[in-house]
């Protein structure tokens, strides 16, 4: 698919979190410690991480560049530093041509398309499962980056997501479940599901997962 056809590519999407955690990560003031913990805040209504915060092995919170204003937890912004192809949009109000485009073209193959189990807004709907589905998997690739970046981590190294109320944690079984539920329903349709692969992965082998479902 051309780079110009807006998509979400939730897998590439996670790569580029993982690549950009590290390096905000990389850039804080880690000292001869190791990296014990990483929280990463969302907002319930942002599709972004928002915040990170890096917990040191010696249980204290590593600054960041003095040029960083921490926040009021201690957190600091996540500067977004590369410039992804995925068009997830930052927030509700934004444009999503991905969604858009999703949705012309579905409309098109199927009259009966409905719209609203696969559109990012539904916390419950495909593409927000499958957003779920890719921060997950940006906890266990984020593990291997910062090897590879030269930050050392403990043997206990974990990393947690925060909203605003509550610790989020994200079931590879249950989302599985909860996509295989929504796709009996609304992903009758082999074109229209064939159509939600190419826009939502950018690797085959996702694609072919995601087909079989």
């Amino acid at each position: 698919m051309a780079n110009k056809v807006p998509c979400y590519h939730f897998d590439n999407w996670a790569e580029y979190l993982t690549l950009t955690l590290a390096e905000n990560i990389a850039r804080c003031h880690l000292g001869h410690n190791s990296v014990e913990k990483v929280k990463i805040s969302l907002k319930k209504d942002d599709n972004w991480p928002v915040n990170f915060k890096v917990i040191l092995d010696n249980n204290l919170v590593a600054p960041c560049n003095a040029h960083k204003q921490a926040n009021g937890d201690a957190s600091y912004a996540i500067d977004y530093i590369y410039s992804p192809q995925s068009k997830i949009p930052h927030h509700p109000k934004e444009k999503d041509p991905a969604g858009q485009l999703m949705a012309k073209n579905a409309k098109a193959l199927d009259k009966g398309f409905y719209e609203d189990a696969w559109v990012l807004e539904d916390a419950n709907g495909i593409a927000s499962l499958l957003r779920k589905l890719a921060l997950r998997s940006t906890t266990r690739l984020l593990n291997k980056q910062l090897h590879q970046q030269g930050v050392d981590i403990s043997d206990q190294f974990s990393v947690q997501y925060r909203d605003e109320d509550n610790y989020l944690s994200f079931s590879y079984e249950g989302i599985k479940q909860d996509l295989t539920q929504l796709l009996s329903l609304y992903g009758n349709n082999k074109e229209v599901k064939k159509l939600a692969a190419q826009l939502y992965f950018k690797r085959p082998e996702n694609r072919a997962w995601f087909m079989r479902l």
